[in-house]
């Protein structure tokens, strides 16, 4: 179903091609390199020869303000986006905490040597979770061996993928199919990045994908979907920066790419000019920026949320204080909200300064709440708090809010309400994930 669904944004989207501008030239089919099995021995290096070439298939770099007659299209979700429950990382990052939706711990699971980045990147529960967290395989990145991938089940802990270099994670809601990367650097200062397919029945996993980048991008999966059960069919992914420091408030990508792993074709959804910063649940929507928003100090800045279904463009400006720009945007599961955070000031100066603010809107760019950080951390104990981040929906009306301040290792998640009502402390740690039916 959900590749029907695919094909018909690719419909509509070459639609839209066709009443602008046609370039001259044919556009050029991406090929997926030969695909190669990772056993329980450290994959070997492999060095593509297969053209790395794109179809554009986005909006331009001169981007449509909306109407206020435009309305956002109805999207049915081909299934089920709701949560059962989150997964929580503990402050000494030793173990994670499944819990259900009134933040009510199901299961507390060792997770020894953990490497913990914005989700999804790093923790899985493979399987559906309803009631309790009984007999439930979790997974997450170990930083030994230069990343590799764990699985506890009962407290037995074993390796699942050796590594090395496994840089992140990525599963299917509810299920034990995942994807991750291996990245690493080659001796010509680029970085080589490969994405991988985790077969739970075959216990192994096999690349789909590289991607090579004098620029040092690599691949970052973000969703991966399956036409039935462990059996998937798409993943859905930027390029990330890497490597880099600096005051950086939200994650450098550029573009966003759709990989079909039937046909193994690579599509360009989203131009590189762009940063996505938020895809929804059932892939109808992505919110994005521009690539270099984060730095653009008194710029008109908006974050434009984009139909990938009917091509339409809402557009939302963003505070006048927020000069660090947006990102973290999460969709609610039934594409009713979209919730994100925007920042102000500094984070590494000698004073600093920086603070952020949650923003939540509907679809059609009506703004419905501004919650700054400090009312948001009112029900919580976080010391000086300055950073509030989105990080999904427990249901269709309730967004979960990550809070940090000064002591960055010990945050708390709140609940709110889509119209800034209800803010209630739910439980401590980081947010590494939902669990689902």
């Amino acid at each position: 179903m959900r590749q029907n669904r695919f094909l018909l944004i690719l419909a509509t989207l070459f639609g839209a091609m066709l009443a602008c501008t046609v370039p001259s030239s044919q556009p050029d089919v991406v090929v997926a390199p030969p695909k190669k099995q990772i056993t329980i021995t450290p994959a070997e290096t492999v060095t593509s020869n297969a053209p790395h070439l794109t179809i554009t298939l986005s909006p331009t770099d001169t981007v449509a303000v909306p109407t206020d007659t435009q309305q956002a299209s109805s999207t049915v979700a081909s299934q089920p986006y709701y949560p059962s429950g989150f997964v929580a990382v503990a402050g000494d990052q030793l173990s994670v905490t499944i819990c259900n939706l009134q933040g009510q711990a199901l299961a507390v699971v060792r997770a020894p040597g953990m490497s913990v980045g914005s989700p999804p990147s790093s923790v899985h529960v493979m399987g559906s979770v309803v009631g309790n967290a009984d007999n439930v395989p979790v997974i997450f990145v170990n930083i030994e061996n230069q990343g590799r991938i764990m699985h506890n089940l009962n407290d037995e802990i074993d390796v699942l993928v050796p590594g090395p270099d496994v840089a992140n994670l990525s599963g299917s809601p509810g299920e034990d199919t995942f994807t991750f990367t291996m990245d690493w650097r080659l001796d010509d200062g680029s970085s080589i990045s490969q994405l991988h397919v985790y077969n739970p029945a075959a216990r192994n996993a096999t690349q789909v994908h590289e991607w090579i980048d004098a620029n040092s991008t690599v691949i970052f999966p973000l969703a991966i979907n399956s036409a039935e059960a462990s059996n998937p069919n798409e993943i859905w992914f930027t390029h990330r920066l890497w490597g880099i420091g600096g005051d950086i408030v939200f994650p450098p990508q550029e573009g966003l790419f759709h990989f079909d792993l039937t046909s193994q074709q690579e599509t360009m959804v989203l131009t590189t000019s762009f940063n996505p910063v938020g895809l929804s649940p059932d892939q109808a929507w992505v919110a994005y920026v521009p690539k270099d928003q984060g730095f653009g100090e008194g710029a008109d800045l908006q974050l434009t949320l984009y139909d990938l279904i009917s091509g339409l463009m809402v557009q939302i400006p963003l505070d006048s204080g927020s000069d660090r720009g947006a990102g973290y945007a999460v969709f609610s599961p039934d594409d009713g909200y979209v919730a994100w955070m925007e920042g102000s000031g500094w984070q590494v100066a000698e004073t600093p300064n920086f603070t952020s603010l949650v923003r939540i809107a509907d679809l059609n760019g009506n703004s419905l709440a501004s919650l700054p950080v400090e009312t948001l951390a009112s029900v919580t104990g976080v010391v000086n708090p300055t950073w509030a981040k989105p990080v999904g929906w427990l249901d269709a009306e309730t967004l979960l809010v990550e809070i940090r301040g000064d002591d960055w290792n010990n945050p708390a998640l709140v609940r709110v309400r889509f119209d800034g009502s209800g803010i209630a402390y739910l439980a401590s740690g980081s947010f590494a994930g939902f669990v689902y039916p």
